[in-house]
């Protein structure tokens, strides 16, 4: 009978083991783990290599490293398996070509093989852009122009001003903005299993129209509407909202023309007696704007595909979701962030 090495583990030698098991960053480890685990209870090499799915002599061995070095003698030494084909110093070069062909990384592959002289898969080209940072997501659409600094810092310091107060109760503080909902949808990610076809019909057809005032506390209030939002829809909708005041409040609205039109500026001197008022943000600022947020939710997770058949039952499936907004369905907003700073 072959002679057995026997390891010897105590608590906190074998608590090492089973969480690098548990929770190793790599299998290979997770798998040496498992061998130390096994053989501590006078297995034979053989019968470990059997259950793990190894050779004998490889049991041997990562034994002698564990004895020798402990966890340490586990991980798998620098400068072991193929070397990379595009390196670190490469980056730079990936970086510059990838810039120019963000959505078709076949075409930055071909141009860095010319430049630098390498022939490597599409997958090293995506491992080192992962390796580094890169994700292949959703880009995001900005306003082309940017706002006045100044004009912006004093608008955020004011922002901020309103959020503390909103914050304490002294104040109710309201997000107004709308948005368009049609038969021509926003295409969402969303999970398909193999041999699905999943889709969303488009349409020429009615929209409707939305417009909300929301708070960081989920509570909203909404109006739609088939037909265009222009000044006169808006002083309607502050006008209801004056006349139900239960502290002084204030709403925050973007620079559209519907919110800017002369007869709400004529409105402003009689809600303010009532206790509202309005605060404009800076230009071409629209991430300042939670109500942004409530429109993404609305087009991208919370209208199904199967929404879009009809056009009842779209603008239906719309005023059951915003009026399920504080109940149903919440938003969880990050903290403004306070401070004059």
């Amino acid at each position: 009978m072959p002679k057995i090495t026997v390891i010897e583990l105590d608590a906190a030698q074998r608590a090492a083991l089973e969480a690098g098991h548990r929770n190793g960053a790599k299998p290979a480890f997770r798998r040496r783990c498992q061998m130390i685990l096994l053989k501590s209870p006078r297995r034979t090499s053989s019968q470990v290599a059997e259950i793990v799915g190894v050779c004998e002599m490889s049991v041997h061995n990562w034994v002698h490293r564990y004895q020798d070095q402990g966890m340490a003698g586990l991980e798998t030494r620098p400068g072991r398996g193929r070397k990379a084909i595009l390196q670190e110093q490469d980056l730079e070069s990936v970086r510059q070509v990838v810039a120019q062909h963000r959505q078709r990384l076949s075409v930055a592959k071909t141009e860095l093989e010319q430049a630098l002289g390498k022939s490597f898969s599409q997958r090293d080209l995506s491992a080192l852009c992962q390796k580094n940072g890169g994700r292949y997501k959703r880009v995001r659409k900005r306003p082309r122009r940017e706002p006045h600094a100044e004009v912006y810092a004093l608008k955020v310091e004011g922002l901020k001003l309103l959020e503390a107060m909103s914050e304490c109760g002294w104040i109710d503080l309201l997000y107004g903005d709308e948005s368009r909902v049609s038969l021509q949808p926003c295409v969402p990610y969303a999970w398909q299993f193999k041999g699905e076809e999943i889709f969303m019909p488009s349409t020429q057809g009615q929209g409707l129209n939305c417009f909300a005032l929301l708070s960081r506390a989920n509570e909203c209030r909404f109006e739609t509407t088939t037909r265009n939002i222009d000044g006169a829809f808006i002083v309607e909708q502050l006008e209801k909202l004056s006349f139900a005041l239960k502290r002084v409040t204030v709403v925050v609205l973007d620079n559209a023309p519907a919110h800017v039109a002369k007869r709400v500026d004529e409105r402003r001197g009689f809600w303010q007696e009532r206790g509202l008022f309005l605060f404009f943000l800076p230009p071409y600022c629209p991430h300042l704007n939670i109500t942004e947020v409530l429109w993404r939710k609305l087009k991208y997770q919370w209208l199904r595909p199967q929404d879009y058949l009809e056009t009842d039952a779209l603008f239906y499936q719309v005023r059951q979701a915003l009026a399920a907004v504080g109940t149903l369905l919440n938003i969880h907003f990050a903290p403004f962030q306070h401070g004059l700073n």
